[in-house]
C-alpha cells in the first residue's frame, strides 16, 4: 500500500514505471492476476515512451494466460513482440496462446522465432513437439522433444504425464529419450 501510494501522489518520477512492474509482477506471483493487469495497464496507458513498455504487455499476456484467456493473452504477447522482436519469452508466450487456439501453424512459427532469439531455451521446442505429437507427426515431435531435453532434462518428468504428448507415448523413441 505504501508503494502504491508513493505512486499515486507522483506517478511521473523517474523510476514509476519500473515500480509498477515490480508491483504488477508481485500481483501476479500472488496470482492476483486482474490486480497485475491492472497495474501494466497503468504502464501502457500512462508511459508511452518507457523503454521497457514491452514488459507491461508481456506481463499482461501471462497474466491472461494463468486467467485461461488465451484471446487477450495472444493480444498482449502480439503487442509485446511488435515493440521488442528480441524478446524470445514473448514469442514463447504467443506461441503458447496460439497453442491453445488451436492454431498450431502460426504456433510453430512464434515458436521458431523464440529459438531464433534465444536458442538455448528449451520451452519452445518442447511445445513443438507437443503440438507436431498432437498433430500426429511422430517424428518431428521425437526430434523436437530430443532438442528440448537436451537443453533441460528436467522436462523428462513432465513428458510422461503430459497429455500433448499421448501420440507418441507408445513410440520406443520417446521411451528411450525418458
Amino acid at each position: 500500500a505504501d508503494m502504491n501510494n508513493a505512486l499515486e501522489k507522483d506517478s511521473k518520477a523517474k523510476n514509476a514505471a519500473d515500480a509498477y512492474l515490480y508491483m504488477s509482477l508481485a500481483y501476479g506471483a500472488l496470482k492476483l492476476y486482474t490486480k497485475s493487469i491492472e497495474i501494466n495497464n497503468i504502464v501502457i496507458n500512462n508511459y508511452k515512451d518507457y523503454s521497457y513498455l514491452y514488459l507491461a504487455y508481456h506481463n499482461n499476456g501471462v497474466n491472461f494466460t494463468d486467467l485461461t484467456q488465451y484471446e487477450n493473452a495472444l493480444k498482449q504477447f502480439e503487442s509485446a513482440t511488435s515493440l521488442n522482436p528480441d524478446y524470445a519469452d514473448s514469442w514463447v508466450g504467443k506461441g503458447y496462446a496460439l497453442m491453445y487456439l488451436d492454431r498450431f501453424d502460426e504456433a510453430l512459427v512464434a515458436f521458431e522465432k523464440a529459438i531464433k532469439v534465444n536458442s538455448a531455451d528449451p520451452t519452445p521446442w518442447y511445445n513443438k513437439a507437443c503440438i507436431y505429437a498432437k498433430e500426429n507427426k511422430k517424428a518431428e515431435a521425437i526430434e523436437s522433444l530430443k532438442r528440448a531435453l537436451a537443453h533441460t532434462p528436467a522436462f523428462k518428468h513432465n513428458a510422461p504425464h503430459d497429455i500433448w504428448l499421448n501420440n507418441i507415448r507408445e513410440e520406443e523413441s520417446f521411451k528411450a529419450l525418458l
